[in-house]
């Protein structure tokens, strides 16, 4: 019952194979324009070091974004590709999900992951995931449950206290300071640090912020090769969606916000959308 997942939403193209839930193999390569290049390859040579044949899967696991427009669809196309052609079910899971799930493995109580993907004008897409071992209560309105709950699985008490969305990464300092003034352990996980020298000054101010704000801070290439395996756990813990057969077709990348194609043809248009 091996499981191949992978990732192409961040700077880190991420590939494991796995059977429920635990890691076989698992490569993590940071290429910002590079995933085009060497994601099939590194799929092939996992599964070979694996020693899994492809007719062997029984399902596909893919991060859907949100995160860059372009390194979203590679990911998404293989995956739709090799679940399609091996008649396999095609696991979907928030790539902001396995980012937070990556970062929290090792954490023994309650803690509130926010995982934030730079999205140019000082905004960030991200999301706020809380996980207790007791997996008592629901932290937050609307919340609902990543895992299917079964006591077996120990991501059952993942919760999506806030789901991917975009805001200024100001507002993502005020919610990480709410969830520490709430009594969570907060963990932020950002790819800030990986930004051009002339965007780190610009953010300078508002990373220093949420490092006051957070009880603890990573950068995505820390918790970038642990985002395979997490995609494995939250597969085999039940993901908000499992497509088979022509509903694979259906399944498209979270993009969350509008291509900068799409804003500045907005930018030039009349209220009326002529150009």
């Amino acid at each position: 019952m091996a499981v191949l997942a992978m990732d192409t939403a961040t700077d880190a193209l991420a590939v494991a194979v796995g059977s429920r839930g635990d890691s076989l193999a698992s490569a993590c390569i940071r290429v910002p324009r590079g995933h085009s290049r060497l994601l099939q390859p590194t799929v092939a040579k996992l599964l070979t070091a694996a020693g899994i044949d492809p007719a062997d899967l029984s399902g596909i696991c893919v991060g859907v974004g949100p995160g860059s427009y372009t390194g979203i669809r590679m990911a998404v196309s293989t995956a739709k590709a090799m679940a399609t052609a091996l008649g396999v079910p095609l696991y979907t899971v928030s790539t902001l999900a396995a980012i937070a799930d990556a970062a929290a493995v090792a954490e023994q109580g309650p803690v509130a992951v926010l995982p934030l993907l730079y999205a140019r004008r000082e905004r960030a897409f991200g999301a706020v995931y809380t996980w207790s071992e007791a997996g008592a209560g629901v932290h937050g309105a609307g919340a609902s449950p990543i895992g299917d709950g079964s006591p077996e699985t120990a991501h059952s008490a993942w919760t999506v206290a806030a789901s991917p969305q975009v805001k200024s990464l100001a507002e993502w300092v005020e919610v990480a300071t709410s969830l520490r003034q709430a009594s969570w352990r907060v963990i932020v996980v950002h790819d800030l640090r990986s930004q051009k020298p002339q965007v780190q000054v610009q953010l300078a101010d508002v990373v220093a912020a949420l490092y006051q704000a957070a009880d603890a801070v990573a950068g995505l290439t820390d918790v970038a090769p642990g985002i395979g395996p997490a995609l494995l756990r939250l597969a085999a813990a039940g993901v908000t969606d499992r497509v088979s057969g022509d509903a694979v077709h259906s399944v498209a990348p979270d993009y969350a916000l509008a291509v900068e194609a799409e804003v500045k043809l907005a930018e030039r248009s009349d209220p009326h959308g002529n150009r």
